[in-house]
């Protein structure tokens, strides 16, 4: 149950960047950041016992692994990221310094749109207007 609740809710921020994105005046951009596999993080720790262990133990030597990272480099990372040049587009995916596409369900529209609603109608807020007349995605920076 934890990891998939993980997953939805990165998901989700993904869809959420999208629709920013697509909101915020030009010069005021967005991104999603992705730090990597970070052993030794605490991810698994409502995970079962054996879960528990290997994260704590085995999943270290995954930091040998180029995808994986420490949260002191990921924050290196982060830090370039916000303090220079606008790395992409705004709403673009960045993991681990680098601009990559995010998974191919982060750009369902009719997903995201449900998640705007739902999220929308627990914290009393109105409907979005209909996402096909959201202000057209904008390009360069300023």
């Amino acid at each position: 149950m934890g990891r998939r609740t993980y997953a939805t809710s990165k998901l989700a921020n993904i869809y959420q960047v999208h629709a920013f994105a697509r909101r915020l005046p030009a010069g005021i951009d967005i991104y999603t950041y992705d730090p990597g596999l970070m052993p030794g993080t605490g991810l698994a720790r409502e995970g079962a016992a054996i879960e528990r262990f290997l994260w704590s133990t085995v999943m270290h030597v995954f930091r040998l692994l180029p995808d994986a990272t420490t949260p002191a480099s990921s924050g290196r990372h982060l830090a370039r990221l916000t303090a220079g040049p606008a790395p992409a587009d705004s709403g673009a995916y960045i993991a681990l310094g680098k601009v990559q596409p995010s998974s191919p369900a982060s750009y369902d529209p009719d997903r995201e749109a449900e998640l705007r609603r739902v999220a929308n109608d627990l914290v009393g807020l109105p409907p979005d207007p209909d996402p096909t007349e959201d202000v057209p995605a904008r390009t360069g920076h300023v």
